[in-house]
Order: C-alpha cells, then structure tokens, then sequence
C-alpha cells in the first residue's frame, strides 16, 4: 500500500488586532488538534507590528499558558509575501518556502 503525503498546512495567527491574543491562543488550539501523521504544519505568526515570523511549534509562544500574558515569540525567521510568485510566495532568508497545500 502506497504512503500518502502528507498534506502542507500553513497556520496564519496573530496580527496587528486588538484580538491579537484571542488569535494565539486560537492558533495554539488548532497547532495542538491537527493530526501529525497526516499534516505537515507550517507556522507563521504576525506580531503586533505586523512582521511576519516561521516557528517551530515548540517555539511558538511565550507564557502559552497564562492567557493574559500569551504573546507570540518572535525569535523565528523573518518570512516575507513575494507578489505575484505563487510558487514561490513565501520567502524566509534561507530561500523561498516550499509551497502549501
């Protein structure tokens, strides 16, 4: 029996709202349900400045457990939106990302 892929997800938290936590703590939910086996997860938090950051999921958050003082590490690689380069949309400084499903 052939292995499927598994299937490229990229999960987009955070931002300049003033929901800002509420999205964290909504992405960590989401992070923590997804299947592994089948999903391979890519995450993008966007701080409250609006810079775009890839994390590990182990480094995703700071106090992920303390919703008043949830915040979103932004020790990951900066990741830029390239326009109009749907292949290659996603850029971090080692390169462009490979694509999601």
């Amino acid at each position: 029996m052939k292995k499927q892929s598994k299937i490229r997800v990229g999960v987009l938290f955070g931002g300049k709202s003033a929901e800002h936590e509420i999205s964290l703590l909504s992405a960590r939910n989401i992070i923590d349900a997804m299947d592994r086996e089948k999903f391979d997860v890519v995450l993008i938090g966007v701080d409250k400045q609006g810079h775009w950051h890839l994390n590990e999921s182990s480094q995703l958050l700071l106090e992920s457990q303390n919703p008043k003082l949830i915040k979103l590490n932004a020790s990951g690689s900066p990741l830029s939106v390239a326009p109009g380069t749907a292949d290659r949309a996603l850029v971090a400084p080692s390169g462009p990302l490979e694509g999601l499903d």
